[in-house]
């Protein structure tokens, strides 16, 4: 069965992409081509800043925070449970539209994810190293970054064109998600790109591609990411980590 979905999966996906391809838009052929594009500054300052203050309140009341081992990666997955503020600044229905035309399906469903990252020695970054959502299915998710992002501030970084096909990675069977540093340095083509951006800016991203958080160095950085579903029902992936 493996085999079968990886199979109509790209073809879907293939099909999908051609087609978006002859719309010619630009920030859709660049996510199309290589993984990922950026919207430099979508949010205001104003937004930014009011979001910030909204992800420290949700901190000290979410009743199902998650943190790495060192304490420099802290998040609440579907932050949007327990704030107004959050999904009602940010623009979810826009980038659902655009997830809508990339994947060539509906989207049902989406959560929010707020993460605040400080410098802690020995953290791993954001996501704990080099992973892929899924091997088979093109994701589809929006990180909107609250605070400038330098390459000493823990920015997502990517392997561009990893999504395009499973024969990059040495190795590869159905069930690897993560990668190790060897996996990364080893991959046949591709190249290591930093998302690096001023605050306000969202990261579209196709999150088959291969990534990860770099280990912040220095300073923090706040995030807020919108993970979409094609089916709602993949919502259940993260009951464990929700608010409600």
């Amino acid at each position: 069965m493996g085999i079968i979905k990886e199979i109509i999966i790209m073809i879907k996906y293939f099909i999908v992409s051609k087609l978006n391809k002859l719309k010619g838009d630009k920030n859709l052929n660049q996510l199309i081509d290589e993984g990922l594009y950026v919207d430099v500054q979508k949010l205001s300052s104003e937004e930014v800043s009011k979001l910030r203050n909204e992800i420290d309140r949700c901190m000290e009341v979410a009743p199902n925070k998650w943190s790495d081992e060192v304490g420099s990666d802290e998040r609440i997955y579907g932050v949007e449970d327990i704030s107004e503020i959050i999904p009602n600044t940010i623009p979810i229905e826009f980038y659902k539209k655009v997830g809508e035309q990339y994947l060539g399906s509906k989207i049902e469903d989406y959560i929010i994810l707020a993460a605040r990252m400080n410098y802690v020695e020995g953290n791993k970054g954001s996501g704990g190293g080099w992973h892929r959502d899924s091997p088979f299915a093109h994701q589809f998710k929006t990180i909107f970054y609250l605070t400038d992002v330098e390459s000493s501030n823990g920015p997502f970084q990517y392997i561009k064109t990893s999504h395009l096909s499973r024969y990059k990675i040495k190795n590869f069977n159905f069930s690897k998600f993560r990668f190790s540093e060897e996996d990364v340095s080893n991959m046949k083509g591709g190249e290591l790109v930093e998302c690096v951006a001023p605050a306000g800016s969202a990261c579209v991203a196709n999150t088959r591609i291969i990534h990860r958080g770099k280990p912040i160095e220095a300073g923090h950085r706040y995030a807020l990411t919108i993970y979409f579903f094609e089916k709602a029902a993949h919502r259940q992936n993260f009951k464990n980590l929700l608010q409600q």
